[in-house]
């Protein structure tokens, strides 16, 4: 039997807008196996080197890690950046140690990433969480739901937040099951939350879910969007510092 021959894959992002990534860098972080992340500016590049896997079986991988990547640092940031993939180099037949893929673009002579700031940090910590949460479906989840809340400029928004807590929960409890009273409180136990401190943005979420859109409680809510959706952040900030936490 033909043994398969070993191939590396360079996959190849933009992330927008450019303004937010003037000072990103962040050099070959392991995500996961041999999988590393490149990130210049607002370059995002995953490298899987020698592997017997195909095309078809990384593509989905890759963009579920970017997806959770932009996810983790969307949630410690409260910035939603988006990204487009823009192709991918396959090298056949050979173990590559080392390689250098390059892009040409006039706007990088205009930036001078630094090695330390804030958002490099907030990067290399967004790394963490991705290498832990693409092992949990839940975590990932919460953290996909938050950022298309905060992507979505409608009243979906709400439902979008709710449901990322939802996740949240199954996640803090360990369970793939409805998300009912019990389980509520077996979460707040563990992150020392509370019924109370979700019910507001539970609320809202109901109304959206059942096409109240004259409700007056959400027209209030549409007006102080950013202090229902953060209800959602903090409580997942919560769980990620418990199960995640920064390295010091």
């Amino acid at each position: 039997m033909k043994q398969k021959k070993l191939s590396s894959f360079y996959f190849l992002s933009r992330v927008h807008p450019i303004e937010r990534c003037s000072k990103f860098r962040l050099v070959e972080e392991p995500i996961f196996g041999s999988l590393k992340l490149d990130i210049w500016l607002d370059g995002f590049h995953l490298w899987i080197s020698s592997t017997k896997k195909d095309f078809s079986e990384l593509n989905p991988l890759a963009k579920n890690i970017l997806d959770t990547f932009l996810a983790s640092y969307a949630i410690l940031t409260n910035i939603s950046l988006s990204y487009t993939r823009l192709g991918w180099v396959e090298v056949r037949g050979s173990r590559v140690r080392e390689a250098i893929i390059g892009t040409i673009d006039s706007k990088y002579g205009l930036f001078k990433p630094p090695r330390k700031c804030s958002a490099n940090s907030n990067l290399k910590y967004a790394a963490k969480i991705t290498r832990e949460a693409i092992k949990s479906v839940h975590h990932r989840m919460a953290l996909k739901d938050y950022k298309t809340a905060l992507s979505d400029g409608g009243d979906d928004a709400f439902l979008f937040a709710f449901r990322s807590l939802e996740s949240l929960c199954r996640a803090v409890i360990r369970s793939g099951g409805k998300v009912e009273k019990a389980e509520w409180k077996r979460m707040h136990h563990e992150l020392g939350t509370s019924d109370r401190r979700i019910m507001p943005l539970n609320n809202v979420a109901n109304l959206v879910r059942h096409g109240r859109t004259t409700s007056k409680k959400l027209k209030k809510a549409r007006k102080n969007r950013a202090r229902y959706l953060s209800i959602a952040r903090n409580i997942i900030l919560l769980e990620i510092k418990r199960s995640f936490p920064r390295e010091s």
